[in-house]
């Protein structure tokens, strides 16, 4: 994909000596369309990868300066300026459609390729992406707030970390009021013989997000874990979900606070963790029941080999009582 979008004719370095791409579309609503916000998102997204799988690998080393001269000099992402920068969907000329439009709320392109992040270092990039966000929801949003079954708002709120949204948008696409839902929660909203669950796979998308990120600060980054970071406190869960880098990872939250995290490496290596309990606090890994390490800070990394088991809670707090939750299979 790297080299389709380096060699294909419409992008083209103009006298800004920017890539630039022409006569394409966003989405359904724009067509042909400059830098849409889509094919940036997307060539953002893609050139890192493939430079750091190329050095992973060892393989078309010749091909890296190609790829990271293209990365340099792509054009920014579309934006405007509505009292806040925000994306937009595209810049004019185009054939069909509003260019300065928000992103297509069922794709929301920036938050597909690792573009704005929690682990994101640059402020401007995190302003813009709350700031476009937030542009989708003039009165704000509470629990009369209406999305659409394809929606991916909702993960974009949990994408963000922001957890008050995330309350409503989640349940509100759950219960669409779209099309009549039938008793097994699917519906018929293309006619009959259509049944379909759309929406409640994006409810488990932001779902997911919620409650467990592996996220880098930049596409090809290394993945860090976040857990419980866009989930309500008034909701008490329990999870166990896969993260990048073959991780299994288990928490539990009760009363708005974090009881443990449990990792479970696949294949291992290191694991990147960003202490939920804030930078100050201490805590104690455990692997495999035995108390192994004390650490402190914000970013928590650690060595991991396939089948040991790592809990890690806070200095002082045994491990021992959260085991039902930890090893359900064990009881």
């Amino acid at each position: 994909m790297a080299e389709f979008y380096r060699n294909y004719p419409n992008v083209k370095k103009e006298a800004d000596r920017k890539y630039h791409i022409h006569n394409v579309n966003s989405n359904e609503p724009v067509w042909g369309g400059q830098d849409t916000d889509e094919e940036i998102s997307a060539m953002r997204g893609i050139l890192p990868v493939v430079i750091r799988a190329s050095e992973i690998l060892d393989v078309d080393a010749a091909m890296r300066a190609a790829w990271q001269e293209f990365l340099d000099h792509l054009a920014p992402l579309p934006g405007r300026q509505n009292g806040r920068t925000v994306w937009i969907k595209a810049y004019d000329p185009v054939m069909r459609g509003r260019a300065s439009s928000l992103p297509d709320g069922n794709t929301m392109p920036m938050w597909y390729f690792d573009l704005c992040t929690l682990e994101n270092e640059d402020p401007q990039m995190m302003e813009i992406a709350n700031a476009t966000f937030e542009s989708f929801f003039h009165r704000g949003i509470n629990a009369e707030t209406r999305i659409g079954v394809l929606s991916k708002l909702g993960v974009a709120a949990a994408i963000l970390g922001r957890c008050e949204d995330v309350t409503f948008l989640i349940p509100n696409q759950i219960h669409t009021q779209e099309t009549p839902v039938l008793a097994n929660r699917m519906t018929l909203r293309e006619g009959a013989q259509t049944t379909g669950l759309q929406r409640l796979g994006r409810a488990a998308d932001a779902l997911h997000n919620a409650l467990c990120q592996s996220v880098p600060a930049e596409p090809g980054g290394e993945p860090i874990i976040r857990v419980f970071t866009a989930w309500p406190a008034s909701w008490d869960a329990a999870f166990t979900l896969l993260a990048r880098g073959a991780f299994l990872v288990s928490s539990s939250m009760k009363n708005g606070h974090i009881d443990f995290i449990a990792i479970q490496p696949l294949v291992g290596g290191e694991c990147k963790l960003r202490n939920p309990w804030g930078q100050k606090i201490k805590v104690t890994l455990y692997r495999n029941g035995m108390d192994w390490k004390k650490m402190e800070g914000s970013l928590l990394k650690f060595d991991t080999r396939k089948g040991q088991n790592v809990v890690i809670v806070r200095e002082g707090v045994s491990p021992e009582q959260f085991k039902r939750t930890i090893l359900p299979e064990s009881q």
